[in-house]
């Protein structure tokens, strides 16, 4: 059943029937399958319009292999040369977090603050043995660009992974962070389809592509796209200090 849903088609009682059949040659009837599907808590409900629940894409599924098999093959390594597995992440945190919940008696009560308060956001790296020393960056979230009160993006944790975390990491170190889009821009950031068609003549002249006046706007970002550096910064900046980085799959926090 679950398969079923995870392939965004509907499970009926013919469909156990026929696998019961085919894989155990057993012969059950469709209402004692219903009823059983009904003794273990599912009921006979309406489908949502659209899918709600995540169905795992082939490239998601290879992406997780192959960070597996990546984690594998250092492991196996000899213990000189094997990496440093650093796991580095960033969080957010109302300044009035709290439960809504606390024990009291009827005379007694806690009040709690009606807003959530400033945001603050963190920014740390744990290994094996703990957290690493030196590399905490705490800082109040806002909307904003350019220092350490503003929100955190791309730029902000470019800077911290260069001027504090890579100076706390033991040498030959692999580094497993997520997917979200301020670990894994690249050094040319922009957007192609938000650049205009004046823009992208001396871009193109600064590579030394060569471009054609006649060119469409359509043709001068397709020439863009392909020669723009997509590789993530921080994995630049790493392996020029002989350390690793490891992009987890999308949709994996655990």
């Amino acid at each position: 059943m679950f398969e079923k849903h995870r392939q965004g088609t509907i499970c009926h009682a013919k469909h156990v029937h026929a696998l019961l059949t085919e894989a155990c040659g057993l012969e059950v009837h469709e209402r004692t399958i219903q009823r059983h599907w009904k003794r273990m808590g599912f009921g006979w409900l309406r489908t949502k319009n659209r899918p709600r629940s995540l169905r795992e894409k082939a490239e998601v599924r290879q992406h997780r292999h192959d960070d597996l098999y990546a984690l594998r093959r250092n492991r196996h390594r000899p213990p000189d040369e094997r990496y440093q597995v650093i796991y580095v992440a960033e969080s957010f945190l109302p300044h009035h977090h709290g439960g809504p919940y606390a024990w009291c008696s009827d005379n007694d009560f806690v009040e709690r603050r009606s807003g959530k308060g400033r945001r603050w956001g963190f920014m740390h790296a744990m290994q094996k043995t703990g957290v690493l020393t030196g590399t905490l960056l705490a800082f109040e979230a806002q909307h904003g660009n350019g220092d350490d009160h503003a929100q955190g993006d791309g730029a902000m944790f470019q800077h911290w992974f260069t001027a504090q975390f890579l100076r706390h990491v033991p040498p030959h170190s692999l580094m497993i962070l997520d997917r979200c889009p301020c670990h894994t821009g690249g050094r040319d950031a922009v957007v192609p389809s938000q650049m205009k068609k004046g823009a992208l003549r001396p871009w193109l002249t600064e590579r030394g592509v060569a471009w054609e006046e006649q060119w469409l706007r359509a043709r001068r970002l397709a020439e863009r796209d392909r020669e723009r550096e997509k590789k993530p910064m921080v994995a630049i900046l790493a392996a020029a200090q002989g350390h690793k980085v490891l992009f987890l799959p999308g949709h994996h926090p655990e």
